[in-house]
């Protein structure tokens, strides 16, 4: 996906001269090609959070166009800027966050973005992305550049697997349905699309109809794709890798009950309340917290059972 966003936004500083891109001091052997390009619109702050995104929130409300691209657990240093210098000031930067979710999960707890959305959905006026994979990675940057709004996106890391479905036109806010089904609805975001769709696989061959909807936006949330999950499946599961308190499986939740739409099942797929005190690769974190394809197709069995 990083690569994907170094293309797009490239070929969008060739056509528009507002655009900058502010780094703090990750990635920058990725964005040389950008830097040699339009040296003059690329800015490494360096190892200085706080003063990286009030740089950018700066650069924004004299009217430039600005990404910030950085580790997400790094961009969560600076809260308290993105709440007073983005939020309230309706600054329209675009934070990149690299890493979501345990692609940095080698690098230890400290690495683990785990709690970045439930953080960031608190804040009013903020955009949350979470792309899927590298083709909606470019859609999403060309979107929210253009909303006027503060955004943050979500990424993994450089993860170049392509979803197996062709995506629609791309609108922050609107989910996209993957695929049809009336049984089961698997509601699913960021990296853990690839994963829903594996255990789309597997329960249909168990002769379920399974219908996958990308929520590739978390605010604004797309109320009317749950509501209607909920109306026609009777079971509804949300896959994330986020903590279960305030992520996708909250804002789910919640908008379920606010509409007095209760599925006769439903649950939350993500990290638990507590820190993850063990390192390791994305696929052994996942497997330790129940967020592989095997442990959550044997959660959903059990309670389809039950």
């Amino acid at each position: 996906m990083r690569n994907a966003f170094v293309e797009t936004i490239t070929h969008l500083a060739e056509k528009d001269p507002s655009i900058m891109l502010v780094i703090g001091d990750t990635g920058f052997g990725a964005f040389e090609g950008f830097e040699a390009k339009f040296s003059g619109r690329f800015v490494n702050v360096g190892i200085a959070e706080q003063q990286f995104v009030s740089f950018a929130a700066g650069l924004a409300m004299s009217g430039m166009k600005v990404f910030a691209y950085n580790i997400c657990t790094f961009l969560i240093r600076a809260m308290e800027q993105i709440r007073i210098e983005m939020s309230y000031q309706l600054a329209p930067v675009v934070l990149v966050g690299v890493g979501g979710g345990f692609w940095y999960g080698t690098q230890g707890p400290t690495h683990h973005a785990v709690e970045d959305i439930s953080q960031l959905r608190a804040l009013p006026n903020l955009n949350i992305i979470c792309p899927g994979d590298p083709q909606q990675m470019k859609l999403a940057t060309e979107k929210a550049i253009y909303s006027g709004k503060p955004t943050y996106i979500r990424i993994c890391r450089n993860n170049d697997y392509i979803l197996p479905v062709q995506l629609p036109n791309f609108t922050i806010g609107k989910a996209i349905k993957m695929r049809e089904g009336g049984d089961i609805a698997l509601i699913a975001t960021g990296g853990m699309l690839k994963e829903a769709l594996s255990v789309a696989n597997i329960l249909q061959e168990q002769g379920l109809s399974i219908c996958v909807l990308n929520m590739h936006t978390i605010k604004p949330i797309d109320k009317t794709a749950i509501l209607d999950c909920a109306k026609h499946c009777r079971a509804v599961f949300t896959l994330e890798e986020n903590t279960i308190l305030g992520g996708l499986g909250g804002a789910v939740a919640e908008t379920l009950l606010q509409n007095n739409a209760i599925p006769m099942h439903f649950d939350m797929f993500g990290i638990p309340d507590t820190h993850a005190r063990v390192s390791g690769t994305r696929d052994f974190l996942n497997e330790y917290y129940r967020l592989d394809v095997k442990s959550m197709v044997t959660r959903i069995t059990e309670r389809l059972k039950s």
